[in-house]
């Protein structure tokens, strides 16, 4: 890559920072601020008001059958800007809405929204510009926009419900969608166009993969092995969720207190910010097969110590956590953009891409299993057994199925 282009890169890396800190954080990590106060004005239940994330969840699944593969043939530029758009016309409808319909209606266009400007694209355009230098750098990244806007607009919108109310939140978080990234997105969001045919041989001959077995959706589809890893990275975001779904509910019915609990889930996320950087360079630098290895024993281990921490609380358990936390769970984010092109090579990565995104939404939907499995046996013991088996299943399939594949 040209200097000229390396800069540009790096630009677009910051770009993408800020759409995951604008869009997916305000959109999905920051909607447990607005809870309490808008079931309290429309006098609806809790489960009424969830029924947005979970709307917004189904339209992102159904969107991302179709997402990746609009993003690979068509201007990426004008589709995230139809996006960033979309996305504040939503947060708009949400600050004027009479009553939850609206918000139900908004969520479905949101769903799509967030599929066509934050993770699809934006691991369609990192990996375009760098190619397979700095790659999981620049993904580990731009992919921290998310948790560091968790932390920086959770206590701001939350500020806004307080002092001004919650419609002058959600239009504050419209402006700052309108303001900020559409000028951004119209002028930095692009494709690389001078990455030539020979580039793209050498980038492929890298990975020892012929280019001739770059796989289509539906022959990939066709291997045992893509089932296998699809079913790998809906476990991984399954997991990873239901640590912060139930972690602090879990803690406190082991007697620990409400705002411990919830002071090691905050510091567990800062580590976060930290760890997706560090879990990017470790792909860089060890390379897919390694780093996964790793990784999904790191994924693990987290886990069972965050279990033990809740049953146990333990100084060490809880260091131990909050340290593995910040190393383990970017595995979940970020692993997948460097496994696809390694399996199927880069020609379709877009669409795959957005098939394989599926199984966070699925993965979302699932949590309500969780839940079940409490309310039957008064206890998450059960649960986070089925949850460590998995986490073992994983390593499993990714040391035996995540290889270069072949057509013939």
């Amino acid at each position: 890559m040209s200097k000229e282009g390396n800069y540009r890169g790096w630009v677009i890396v910051a770009v993408s920072f800020l759409i995951l800190m604008f869009i997916f954080a305000t959109c999905i990590s920051c909607m447990g601020v607005y809870l309490k106060p808008v079931t309290d004005e429309f006098g609806i239940s809790r489960t009424d008001f969830s029924l947005i994330t979970t709307m917004q969840a189904f339209a992102m699944i159904l969107s991302s059958l179709f997402a990746g593969k609009l993003l690979e043939k068509y201007n990426i530029k004008i589709l995230m800007m139809i996006g960033v758009l979309c996305c504040s016309v939503c947060l708009f409808i949400y600050a004027i809405a009479p009553s939850i319909v609206y918000f139900y209606a908004a969520s479905v266009l949101m769903g799509i929204s967030i599929s066509m400007t934050c993770n699809i694209p934006i691991s369609i355009v990192i990996k375009d510009w760098f190619r397979n230098k700095n790659e999981g750098t620049a993904l580990g990244i731009a992919f921290v926009g998310s948790g560091f806007g968790a932390m920086i607009l959770n206590p701001l919108y939350t500020y806004i419900i307080e002092n001004f109310g919650w419609r002058y939140s959600f239009a504050f978080g419209g402006a700052c969608v309108l303001v900020i990234l559409t000028p951004l997105v119209l002028i930095f969001m692009k494709r690389n166009q001078q990455s030539t045919a020979a580039e793209e041989v050498k980038c492929r001959e890298t990975d020892n993969v012929a280019l001739e077995n770059d796989f289509t959706l539906g022959e990939a589809f066709k291997k045992p092995q893509t089932w296998a890893v699809f079913i790998a990275y809906t476990i991984l975001p399954f997991v990873a969720m239901a640590i912060l779904n139930h972690g602090v509910p879990f803690m406190t019915d082991n007697g620990m207190s409400s705002e411990k609990a919830a002071m090691i889930i905050s510091y567990a996320s800062g580590v976060l910010i930290i760890g997706k950087i560090a879990v990017g360079m470790l792909y860089d630098k060890l390379g897919v097969y390694k780093t996964n290895l790793i990784e999904a024993v790191l994924f693990l281990v987290c886990f069972i110590a965050f279990w033990m921490n809740g049953l146990f609380d333990s100084p060490i358990l809880m260091v131990l956590f909050i340290v593995l936390y910040g190393l383990g769970i970017p595995f979940a984010t970020i692993s997948i953009q460097m496994v696809l092109p390694l399996m199927y090579g880069k020609s379709h990565f877009g669409t795959l891409m957005g098939m394989f995104s599926i199984g966070n939404g699925l993965a979302g939907m699932l949590q309500v299993v969780i839940s079940m499995i409490y309310d039957k046996t008064g206890s998450y013991t059960a649960a986070w057994i089925m949850l460590t088996a998995l986490c073992v299943l994983v390593i499993f399939i990714l040391a035996i199925c995540v290889r270069p594949q072949r057509k013939s």
